[in-house]
């Protein structure tokens, strides 16, 4: 297995978290295969027992971290263009010349605006095999915590969802039918939403 992200530490977790059981992780697994090797792009932050749960299977697994790069972007008002692709791939630091088999969204999707997830799907699929998979986890409540949760794999497909703050936000509430028209090259493959208020979903590459 080999780790490719740029310095980044592995977090500990900040508050008590809950543990669910998560029927994507579980599809996920049930695609590995022992004779392949798999290139995952895990687009938040570097957390240990996510890196062993993946490293059940030869892998290469690139870290981003996107929600930190984008809250960097200066702010933009109602007036201002579209988010383009060439602003999007300026953030992105991963190798072009890889395809990835494996995308981990987690619950950033929650955090972006329309224009900035047609413009990352947009570059993703450039980046993508045929029937690549794209996992991610909404929330359907209210409001939302006001950064992304630490999200952590823990044994049997168990997801693990710590908040990392108190404060909360608005929850944009995108529904599947929003993801799919802004996700353009992606289609759903399956949804599945949770008893405590998290909605799941695997998306594949076209």
């Amino acid at each position: 297995m080999a780790l490719a992200w740029p310095n980044l530490e592995i977090e500990q977790a900040q508050l008590g978290p809950t543990e669910f059981k998560s029927l994507g992780l579980e599809l996920l697994r049930n695609e590995f295969k022992d004779d392949r090797k798999y290139h995952i792009l895990d687009l938040g932050t570097a957390q240990s027992p996510n890196v062993e749960f993946f490293s059940q299977v030869p892998c290469c697994i690139h870290v981003e971290d996107l929600y930190d790069s984008w809250v960097k972007l200066p702010p933009r008002d109602e007036n201002a263009e579209r988010f383009s692709l060439p602003e999007l791939k300026a953030l992105m630091t991963h190798d072009r010349s890889t395809l990835f088999d494996i995308i981990m969204g987690w619950d950033l999707f929650d955090y972006f605006d329309a224009d900035f997830i047609a413009a990352l799907t947009e570059h993703l699929k450039a980046h993508c095999r045929k029937g690549t998979l794209l996992f991610m986890l909404t929330s359907t409540r209210k409001e939302i915590p006001a950064t992304p949760a630490r999200l952590v794999i823990a044994k049997d497909q168990m997801l693990q969802y710590a908040p990392r703050t108190q404060d909360t936000i608005n929850n944009p509430n995108h529904t599947p039918l929003a993801f799919e028209k802004m996700m353009k090259g992606f289609h759903l493959l399956h949804s599945f939403m949770l008893k405590n208020g998290m909605q799941e979903y695997v998306f594949t590459s076209t």
